[in-house]
């Protein structure tokens, strides 16, 4: 294994890596908004990927809606209705820092 060269950045380039890992998907942008107080469970990583591949598939035309359905206080609110919007709008209209 080959050694890491985050020992190597400044504060700057960690900040900048920080911000990139927020566009990955709408559960990086929730663990990096939270500074890891949000855990991801399995359940949320796999909504994590359906709603990434659900707003590709909705791009090119080949989606007209999503239905989630999960038991009650298993996140899915919290990642579709408040993470999920706001990485689509950060994604969409970038922050140019």
């Amino acid at each position: 294994m080959e050694p890491s060269l985050l020992n190597y950045a400044n504060e700057n380039e960690m900040q900048q890596l920080g911000r990139n890992l927020m566009t990955v998907s709408p559960a990086a942008l929730a663990t990096a908004a939270t500074r890891g107080k949000y855990r991801l469970a399995r359940h949320l990583t796999y909504l994590d990927q359906v709603l990434l591949e659900s707003i590709e598939l909705a791009q090119a035309g080949l989606l007209d809606g999503l239905v989630i359905s999960m038991p009650p206080q298993h996140g899915k609110s919290e990642l579709c209705s408040k993470y999920l919007p706001a990485w689509y709008l950060g994604d969409v209209f970038p922050i140019i820092a």
